[in-house]
């Protein structure tokens, strides 16, 4: 069988990809930081350790064949403004250690997840795929370092190595973490906690596309270019009013704007900060769907055979998972 070794294989893309690679007759191999659990009733090769650490990667690298495949979807993920401890090692400094290992290694392809967010800002325009990133042009401390980790792998595939990059929206759909950065906010409205809208919107995409999509760029992509996985545009309010149709709930009746948002975020992140935890709301988070940012998967459709499904299908399916696990 062929073999790809999936970096974060246990996280809420990363379990997707998994199911994916195995459709697709490959041999996985799952780094991460903590075990998963039995994927679909089959038990996967697992290789524990943090991509901080060139150690833990190389005992991972060393299982490798000729020729194995690598998908790297591992990364730190935050909506605060501020820059979170390890972030920079873990989206930056843990990519080029994997570059450093794909050269070392006999490698046959690298498939790095980056993200929408590494694109410059363009409000009001349709983006496409670039081929020069910079943190200097984009905003948040995430954002940045998607930057600058897409542009390492896009400099080692200018020098030779096979690597390919894609970039998702906002990912949603189902699965046993379903974690995302909507979902919670989802969860929070089923359980009343969300009685009214935010104001802005976001493009969105399944989890599963997505999933796809990352198997189709292993397979079909060309070395050096990039792919943005999307979905389509739509507000708040109308991922509300698709989740309460679902749910069978009525839709919030207030709406709060983003002059009211944004001290409502301050007092959010103030809170979390204390107790240690992560913020539902921050006021990055609110610049992000005031921002009405659009994107194009024309390329990735043309070349890649990518198709993602329609909204409506991705909130009834989270929305079961979700029920489900709060029964």
């Amino acid at each position: 069988m062929k073999q790809v070794l999936v970096i974060g294989g246990t996280g809420y893309l990363g379990q997707a990809v998994v199911r994916e690679a195995l459709k697709g007759g490959y041999q996985p191999i799952i780094f991460a930081r903590s075990k998963p659990p039995r994927i679909d009733g089959i038990e996967i090769t697992y290789v524990q350790g943090d991509i901080r650490r060139r150690p833990d990667l190389e005992r991972a690298f060393s299982q490798l064949s000729p020729g194995a495949r690598v998908i790297h979807s591992d990364g730190l993920i935050t909506i605060e403004r501020k820059e979170v401890p390890g972030l920079r090692e873990t989206n930056v400094d843990g990519t080029q250690l994997i570059l450093d290992l794909c050269r070392q290694f006999p490698v046959g392809r690298l498939v790095y997840v980056s993200s929408v967010h590494a694109l410059p800002s363009t409000p009001g325009r349709v983006k496409q795929e670039i081929d020069r990133f910079s943190p200097a042009q984009v905003t948040g401390q995430y954002a940045k370092s998607k930057a600058l980790a897409t542009q390492l792998v896009l400099n080692r595939a200018r020098g030779g190595l096979d690597a390919v990059v894609v970039y998702p929206s906002g990912i949603v759909g189902p699965g046993s973490l379903g974690q995302g950065q909507t979902t919670p906010l989802i969860r929070a409205f089923l359980a009343g906690w969300l009685p009214f809208y935010l104001s802005g919107g976001h493009d969105f995409v399944d989890v599963r596309d997505v999933a796809q999509g990352v198997m189709a760029a292993l397979e079909k992509g060309q070395s050096g270019e990039g792919y943005i996985l999307s979905g389509d545009y739509h507000t708040f309010r109308e991922v509300i009013d698709m989740v309460a149709e679902v749910a069978g709930q009525k839709s919030p009746s207030g709406y709060l704007p983003s002059a009211i948002l944004s001290p409502i975020a301050w007092l959010v992140e103030t809170g979390a900060e204390l107790l240690g935890k992560k913020p539902l709301l921050t006021s990055y988070m609110i610049e992000v769907l005031e921002s009405f940012e659009l994107y194009s998967h024309i390329k990735a459709s043309r070349e890649l055979g990518y198709s993602p499904r329609p909204m409506i299908e991705s909130i009834r399916d989270t929305v079961d998972s979700l029920t489900e696990a709060m029964d």
